[in-house]
């Protein structure tokens, strides 16, 4: 239950048990996605992630290329030659894509970037790389429309539901290293730590955070907890006074400390409502969808994986990445530059090649 809640994010009802083995397998075990010592959260980088996008910008812009902020793309169609969106296979793309956008929408703000409806713009390419969830393929019309294979992966994945619930105290009050997966069930394998909880309760079953990890903003201590699935979407409906009582509340009674309902400051961030992922980690296949015929239904004719492989499968000169495509470690940074990279050498590679001679 814990490990499809806080890997997920998602409740192991809505997720395809068949789906959970392949990231499992993909991560290289149940080790590896866990919070423990050489597990998938025992690495922050200082400094913040947000230098990894920053300096894969300045590498684009580097080499010539350009990069177009603001903009919320919203078709792409095809623009003459031959073939068009709805064939598949990822031969070579004969003709232009033409990429409607709009100005994105600022979420803070609650409106676009300005210029509204008349500040439509396009651009014309040869390839088209799509890096979004699957279930967020339904915000671009395609013209022509996607096959039927990658619009049952559009309708029926979900993205994870999640709220990250960030708490920072003017002082460290806990004696965590690296997370408090080793406090649930009493604290086991760590001696006189304040996490051990009142009685030995579990996490979990003090209120609604799925999962616990130190930090620090700014040096100050914080504790960064994931609130997860159906929990999440409770949570999400409180007004932000009833979540910070539900967290601390928790809190303080897991730790057994009064210093955890006395905070500097208490941060929640919803996904679920975010206008350009609608969800984190990532999509999570559904029961039956895995392992059914790939016409919607549960049995049939194509065997377990069809599914997988339809995620980044290119139609004509329309590719797919995002993390979810990828062929190791999906839902992580790992595996968004692993499809990224794929999908961009397949891009690359035939528009390198020299022109065939008349």
């Amino acid at each position: 239950l814990l490990y499809v809640q806080t890997v997920l994010a998602t409740d192991p009802a809505s997720a395809s048990f068949l789906f959970f083995l392949q990231y499992v397998r993909m991560a290289g075990g149940l080790q590896a996605l866990g919070d423990g010592d050489g597990g998938a959260q025992s690495w922050r980088l200082a400094g913040g992630a947000q230098q990894m996008s920053e300096g894969l910008a300045a590498g684009v812009a580097a080499a010539g290329g350009a990069l177009l902020f603001g903009r919320e793309v919203v078709a792409v169609a095809a623009a003459g030659g031959g073939g068009g969106g709805g064939g598949g296979g990822g031969g070579e793309a004969a003709q232009l894509y033409e990429i409607t956008t709009i100005p994105a929408v600022d979420a803070a703000a609650g409106e676009d970037g300005g210029g509204g409806a008349a500040a439509t713009g396009a651009i014309r390419a040869r390839r088209v790389i799509v890096c979004m969830p699957p279930p967020m393929w339904h915000r671009v019309a395609f013209d022509p429309p996607l096959p039927a294979g990658h619009r049952l992966l559009a309708d029926r994945m979900a993205m994870g539901r999640c709220v990250k619930v960030i708490v920072i105290y003017p002082r460290r009050f806990w004696a965590l290293e690296g997370d408090c997966d080793a406090a649930r069930g009493g604290g086991s394998g760590a001696e006189g730590l304040a996490y051990a909880g009142a009685g030995g309760a579990r996490l979990e079953d003090c209120g609604p955070i799925a999962n616990l990890f130190p930090g620090e903003y700014g040096g100050a201590p914080a504790l960064v907890g994931l609130v997860t699935g159906a929990d999440a979407d409770a949570f999400a409906a409180l007004p932000e006074a009833a979540r910070r009582a539900r967290a601390l509340a928790q809190l303080s009674a897991f730790f057994g400390a009064p210093e955890a309902a006395s905070p500097a400051l208490f941060v929640t961030k919803e996904w679920m409502s975010e206008r350009y992922s609608g969800g984190c980690f990532g999509g999570v296949m559904p029961p039956g969808l895995l392992a059914g015929s790939g016409t919607g239904g549960g049995g049939g004719g194509a065997p377990a994986g069809a599914a997988l492989a339809r995620l980044g499968a290119a139609v004509d000169g329309v590719h797919f990445a995002g993390s979810e495509t990828a062929h190791r470690w999906p839902g992580y940074f790992e595996g968004a530059l692993d499809a990224g990279l794929r999908a961009a050498g397949v891009v690359i590679a035939p528009l390198r090649r020299p022109a065939a001679r008349q």
